[in-house]
């Protein structure tokens, strides 16, 4: 078979170029296309996901060790973009979340939405499960006065995590971990944001404890940032979480990937 293209994948050790072959077998449903490639122990196959798997812009990819990844075009790697309509991989809070259609949405058809405050949602089962010396990237909005939203990572149980929130209600970026019970926020800052508006917040989670977490508008502008040095944890389990308010909040996220 005849080599017809080559995929560029960023790795650990740098980009690697990855030769495609002719197009084999079809599938049917989810699988249409099956991509031949040369690997070090012969050839294997990436199977490519249909049209609106492909419309946002994402290669599912079957690893050896790791199952079913979906990598970014442009070398991102999904957590979720809730496009499956439910939240069945997440424990918790499940009955104040849902994964649904309907504005806003900012990729897509689907958002996560929720209207409750305090609440959080976890899951060890992604299609990613962020660690340190990774960088997350997630979109959300706010879209009243009681409105903060945000993640939570390195989860290891209900005494052991860290939070990254945007507290549009308040203007504020701020950054927590939960070490054996003491919860402890590392940064809060005043930052500019406004309700019914789209921003996304960058984390990066360095291998060595170093943090810096960045609030970026639509246009790319960065509205906030701040820095903060932990090591309590290097991995674990990834969720959501409603900031606590004084009243209903109505908080959305959208397309949560490693960057």
């Amino acid at each position: 078979m005849a080599q017809i293209a080559t995929i560029k994948v960023q790795t650990a050790s740098g980009v690697k170029a990855i030769p495609v072959f002719q197009p084999g077998d079809i599938n049917g449903n989810k699988v249409r296309d099956i991509l031949h490639v040369s690997t070090p122990s012969g050839t294997g196959v990436i199977p490519l996901t249909d049209t609106g798997d492909a419309t946002y812009g994402f290669l599912r990819v079957q690893t050896q060790n790791n199952g079913v990844l979906a990598f970014h075009d442009n070398n991102g790697v999904l957590i979720d973009d809730f496009e499956d309509g439910n939240i069945s991989e997440y424990s918790q809070n499940t009955g104040s979340f849902s994964a649904t259609t309907g504005s806003p949405v900012k990729y897509g058809s689907y958002s996560l939405k929720c209207g409750t405050n305090n609440e959080r949602i976890i899951s060890s089962t992604l299609n990613y499960i962020p660690s340190a010396g990774d960088t997350i990237e997630w979109w959300g909005r706010g879209d009243n006065s009681y409105s903060g939203l945000g993640v939570i990572f390195g989860y290891q149980d209900t005494n052991n995590y860290y939070q990254s929130d945007m507290r549009v209600h308040s203007n504020t970026l701020k950054f927590g971990v939960n070490n054996g019970g003491s919860f402890t926020w590392l940064i809060s800052k005043t930052v500019s944001m406004s309700q019914s508006t789209w921003y996304r917040q960058v984390i990066e989670w360095g291998s060595g404890g170093n943090f810096t977490i960045t609030i970026y508008d639509a246009s790319g502008s960065a509205v906030g940032s701040g820095t903060a040095t932990d090591t309590a944890h290097t991995s674990g389990s990834f969720g959501f979480t409603s900031a606590p308010s004084n009243g209903t909040p109505s908080l959305t996220w959208d397309r949560v990937r490693v960057i």
